[in-house]
């Protein structure tokens, strides 16, 4: 018996902890990558808030102390185009500047600063990340030491960072330099066209201070089974992290009051001890590695705006999506009418999986029987979103970031590999 069997992962802050890993890592980080010993500090150390900006709100903001021995860390995200980042100067544009480019970072002394003995650039392939229109990790690190030999600590180790792992395994030095610091960071895009996403990241140090296991509860490793334990620390601002694996439906883990409850099939209802409040995750891949990555224009198509009209395409490059992953970026305008995506069918009449857009919900279906295997709200998509169009049905949506998953398998257990299973990936921006 064939069947269609759907997994869906939705992207959002809420939900972090269980889908994070469905993001493979750029690089694996060591710890001797990483300098833990300096002190760790970010956007909110400087007085600025998670959130999106542009050259109309930019302001020049002070770190309350010396950025000496420090790193700084931020997620940060730029649209649009090309923008600057001024930091440790003494003024607005005094100080290194990070001229930041889709493909490269170009580093150098700004004004009158005198700290760098050199310019540099940072290059995409070499960071394993592009700098426009993603959001990566970017750390600063400022050290003093005595690189020159002259007995006194008075020059800087410099690290940049991209996702943790230090820029081409390389530090930056400049000599009798540490009195030329200042503590000010200055963001500035280059035209009113651009916005940056900066946010600070999760404070967490080499001695996972501000993790805990089931190990701090005294749960070792193993099977458990109506086991509560307590902790005598605070668990405010910290991260409970486990791997867990249940063998029935019913069972659960409740942690401070948040309960995880197995339905016995892959999925999790999360919810507050009393059941309220609750939202659902179904089954999901944590490795979408070994797929082969597609996009429309192994399907024949351009990107572009399409109208109203009908657009058919056949996957060009094997007889079959198994193990593809599909990804694309989709903007729509309702005009009144529910726009849809369907994939993975046998002809333009039996479109397969189908994805409908409306201003407040995704639903995907299966157009041969008409079954709903999901709705996705735009909250589950990011907690800042209320809708993913105006509801009068008056202008573009907001990007949508759509994946799909093909796999073929066993799934029903009749030992023919008939079955489909496939995945719905959403991130919206």
């Amino acid at each position: 018996m064939k069947r269609i069997k759907a997994i869906i992962a939705v992207f959002c802050a809420i939900s972090c902890l269980l889908v994070s890993t469905l993001v493979p890592s750029v690089n694996t980080v060591k710890a001797v990558d990483y300098p833990h010993t300096l002190k760790e500090i970010y956007p909110c150390d400087f007085g600025i808030d998670d959130g999106t900006y542009s050259r109309y709100n930019a302001d020049f903001n002070t770190y309350n102390g010396s950025l000496l021995n420090t790193i700084f860390t931020m997620d940060i995200k730029v649209s649009g185009g090309m923008m600057y980042i001024n930091y440790a100067g003494t003024d607005q544009w005094i100080g290194m500047l990070f001229a930041v480019y889709e493909d490269s970072i170009h580093l150098k002394n700004n004004g009158n600063y005198d700290v760098l003995e050199s310019e540099y650039d940072f290059t995409s392939d070499v960071a394993g990340t592009k700098f426009k229109d993603v959001t990566f990790r970017l750390s600063i690190s400022l050290e003093a030491c005595d690189n020159d030999g002259g007995g006194v600590e008075n020059d800087i180790k410099i690290g940049i960072y991209f996702n943790h792992v230090l820029y081409n395994n390389t530090y930056i030095y400049a000599y009798d330099a540490t009195q030329n610091l200042g503590n000010i960071l200055y963001f500035l895009p280059h035209s009113g066209f651009v916005s940056y996403e900066v946010s600070s990241p999760i404070k967490q140090n080499s001695d996972n201070e501000y993790t805990v296991t089931p190990a701090d509860f005294g749960a070792l490793d193993g099977t458990h089974i109506n086991t509560e334990k307590d902790i005598n620390v605070g668990l405010d601002g910290k991260m409970f992290a486990s791997n867990v694996s249940f063998d029935k439906a019913g069972e659960y883990i409740d942690y401070s009051g948040i309960k995880l409850l197995s339905d016995g099939f892959g999925g999790i209802t999360i919810s507050d001890s009393t059941g309220n409040n609750s939202f659902k995750t179904q089954k999901i891949y944590t490795d979408i590695s070994d797929l082969t990555p597609i996009t429309y224009a192994n399907f024949g198509h351009s990107a572009g705006v399409n109208g109203n009209n009908f657009s058919y395409g056949k996957y060009k490059d094997a007889a079959t999506l198994n193990n593809t992953y599909f990804s694309a970026k989709f903007k729509f305008y309702p005009n009144g009418n529910t726009p849809q995506l369907l994939y993975g069918g046998l002809n333009s009449s039996w479109g397969g999986i189908r994805v409908k857009y409306a201003h407040d919900v995704i639903t995907v279906d299966n157009t041969k029987t008409g079954t709903v295997d999901y709705k996705i709200y735009p909250a589950e998509v990011n907690r800042a979103l209320s809708t993913f169009a105006a509801n009068d049905n008056s202008g573009w949506s907001i990007g949508l970031d759509i994946g799909i998953s093909i796999r073929y398998g066993d799934y029903d257990g009749d030992g023919l590999l008939d079955d489909v299973e496939y995945g719905i990936f959403v991130m919206g921006k």
